[in-house]
Order: structure tokens, then sequence, then C-alpha cells
């Protein structure tokens, strides 16, 4: 059994509340970029950046010339010193200047460049990223076109992007879904999804065979839009929409607070007991983001909460323990 606990935080400079961002971590710091304060309304290009000082934890605004568009539903994953961000959405309507371009940020020396490789995936955003051996993974999201189920993988050394094989055919949208690396590097993990419902799928991708394989998720909520990051005991996924709102993009759904864990070598179920009460637990929330710091730990900020009549960024940021 996993024991898990979590420890809210009070961080000075912290950025404003928001949603649909993403969170990355570079030798235990935290990265985030991007979202909404507003449904749909990109807030800026402003990259925070939150670490331990050793005597308590603050953010740090950075915002280096030449930085990439502000943008929504983006993903980013860390290769190395670079934090690498793919596509999103900078226009507000639905399929409105959807994003296909690929930044990193190097943390050595603090500036972001645009990178040009051939066989781009298409536009996009509220896609996945995840990394590993060298590669950044990019997995479906929502098009001109529609939800897509695609992977694509960037080779950083030979800066080419390669399309792989995609999942079943009965995987038919990939808007909000948790793509994860197993910590071991030999497999990618496909979880949840929007495909006009909330979706609990479970699938496992070989790296070396290039296959999927489909896993047992009757156990397993559906879901859309959770918080994840991979530790080398287990995949977790935190929260996320388990039911649409009336409103689309504009309201907010029904959301969960389970701290939910698999392991990484099947796919099984994970135990986990969380300490305390669940006031001392972050509450229920959809389109937040988290990353691992470490090998047991990680960092949990902001999402959306509240109802269809009263929508509710939100700004609080809470560290995760597991053991």
């Amino acid at each position: 059994m996993l024991r898990a606990r979590w420890t809210k935080l009070s961080l000075r400079n912290a950025p404003c509340a928001r949603s649909s961002h993403k969170l990355s971590a570079i030798a235990g710091k935290a990265y985030l970029f991007g979202g909404e304060a507003i449904a749909r309304n990109s807030i800026d290009s402003t990259l925070h950046v939150c670490a331990d000082d050793g005597d308590s934890w603050k953010w740090q605004a950075l915002l280096p010339e030449s930085a990439p568009p502000a943008r929504v539903g983006h993903a980013q994953a860390v290769l190395g010193s670079k934090l690498y961000v793919f596509g999103g959405r900078a226009g507000v309507e639905m399929g409105e200047h959807e994003l296909g371009d690929l930044w990193a940020f190097d943390a050595d020396g603090g500036s972001w460049e645009e990178l040009r490789a051939p066989n781009v995936p298409s536009a996009r955003s509220f896609h996945a990223a995840t990394s590993a051996n060298g590669r950044l993974y990019v997995f479906g999201g929502c098009g001109a076109d529609g939800r897509m189920a695609d992977l694509h993988a960037y080779d950083a050394a030979a800066n080419r992007w390669a399309a792989l094989p995609s999942p079943p055919a009965d995987v038919v949208g990939g808007g909000g879904a948790t793509l994860e690396a197993a910590a071991d590097g030999d497999a990618l993990w496909l979880a949840c999804g929007f495909a006009g419902h909330e979706t609990n799928d479970l699938l496992r991708f070989d790296l070396r065979a290039e296959v999927w394989e489909r896993v047992p998720s009757d156990w397993l909520r559906p879901r859309s839009v959770v918080a994840s990051l991979s530790l080398p005991r287990a995949l977790l996924l935190f929260g996320g929409e388990v039911s649409p709102s009336d409103r689309g993009h504009e309201g907010a759904g029904g959301f969960a607070a389970d701290l939910v864990a698999v392991d990484p070598a099947g796919g099984a179920p994970l135990d986990v007991a969380v300490d305390g009460p669940p006031a001392w637990a972050p509450p229920a929330r959809g389109w937040a983001a988290a990353a691992a710091l470490s090998p047991t730990r990680g960092l949990l900020f902001g999402g959306l909460a509240g109802s269809d009549a009263a929508p509710e960024r939100l700004g609080d940021a809470w560290l995760l323990d597991v053991e």
C-alpha cells in the first residue's frame, strides 16, 4: 500500500488563479506556463518557476525575450534541462487559432527558442505530452476537424517528428487525456479523456515494440482533464472532470477529489492511504496541472472548480509526498 500526504503551500508572488495550464519539473523546480483566468482567454506568456529555497517555497516570474505567444490547452514536457511546449489555442472560440508550434525553454540559459522540424503534427489543443529516452511524445487533442487520437514523437537530437501507431480504433477521442511515461522509460501510459463523454480508457504503449495494449480499467471512474504525475512506484491521477458542463468550456462540470494510483508495471490499481482528514487535501477540481519534483514528491497547482452558475479558477498549490 502507498501512503500519501498533502501539504498546502503558502507562497509569495504566486501566479494568478487559472486552469488549462501545464506544470513540469526540472531539477526539483516546477515550471508553470499558460492557462486561462477567464474561459478560453489566454493569460500571458510569463513562465512561473516554483522552488524551495531552503526556508520556504517561492514563485519567480520570468518573461524572457522571444517567449511563445500566450495560449491555453497546450502540452509540455521536459528533456534534460529544457522545457518543451507544443500547440494549444490562442483564439477564444472552439477551433479558433489552434497552434502547432514547438518551443523549448533552456532552464540553464534562461531563453526560449522556437523549433521548426519536418513532419510536425497538425495544430491542436487540449492534447497530452510526456517524454522518455530523448523524445517528446504528443497524443490526441482537439483540432480543426474535431478530436484526435494519434501519437507523435519528436526526436530532440535529430530535430524531427515521426508519426507512431495510433491506439485501437475504439479510442475515439483524445481530448483531455493523460499521457505519462513510466519511470523506467519502457512504456507510455494513456489514461481517461473526453470523447463526447468522460472515459476510463487505460492503455500501455510499449516504446520498444511500438505496440498498444489495452488494460482492464472497469475499476477506474470515467474522467478527463485530470492532474497526473509519474513516480517510480505509481502513476498518480488526481481529480478530473467526471461529468461535463452543460455550458461546455464556459461552465464547470462535476469534479472529483480522489487520488488514484496505477501500478506502472501492469496497470493494476494500487491502494493509497491518504493521511489526515479531507480538509488536509485539495478540494475537487479538473483542468489542473501537476509535476513530479522527485521520485517521491509532486506539486499540484490551480484548476477549475465551482459550478455551471459560478465556475471558479483556483490558484492554490499543494505538495504531495508518497511513500
